[in-house]
């Protein structure tokens, strides 16, 4: 079981709502414009089954969930992140990584502004350097899934099962 560090964009919360979930889940609550984020920590054995735990629990509190955002960070962000520099950043983007580091640097999340990445990927490649976090997070694909879960589920919509190999899509919860 791995506990999973999960960044989700909310609906404006009341106070109420927000300690009343800070009883049952452990939470940090943000603000960036007219954007309310939370983040929490659920253990689970996958990212979903993290999302669905958290969701239940933000939902009987009296939130609302709208998505799950990925956690993108920049290079200076990386920097900060693993105590290192901007320039060592740029070596391992530019694959002159450090010498040990058995996998290539993560691919960017977007190219946008000199690339992002996903806060995940980049934990888990630092790790072989001794570095990062001890949380798991959702990968790529995971966030496709689990976003995609909370749409059908808001409106009580079927969802495809994606684990079908069968060719046909079956709906199911």
């Amino acid at each position: 079981m791995s506990t999973y560090e999960l960044l989700f964009e909310i609906a404006e919360p009341s106070e109420e709502a927000l300690e009343a979930a800070e009883i049952d889940i452990e939470l940090v609550y943000a603000v960036h414009g007219n954007t309310h984020r939370l983040t929490v920590w659920q253990e689970a054995p996958s990212p979903l089954m993290a999302t669905k735990t958290a969701t239940n629990t933000l939902r009987e509190a009296g939130l609302t969930v709208v998505r799950l955002a990925e956690d993108l960070v920049s290079r200076q962000d990386i920097a900060e992140r693993l105590e290192s520099t901007r320039q060592a950043v740029g070596n391992w983007v530019r694959g002159a990584r450090r010498a040990g580091a058995p996998d290539s640097f993560p691919d960017p999340f977007s190219t946008v502004a000199g690339g992002i990445w996903l806060w995940g990927d980049i934990n888990k490649w630092s790790r072989n350097l001794g570095k990062g976090d001890e949380f798991e997070f959702p990968n790529r694909c995971d966030y496709a899934i689990i976003n995609n879960w909370l749409i059908h589920d808001a409106q009580r919509l079927p969802m495809l099962d994606y684990t079908n190999t069968s060719g046909t899509a079956r709906s199911g919860r």
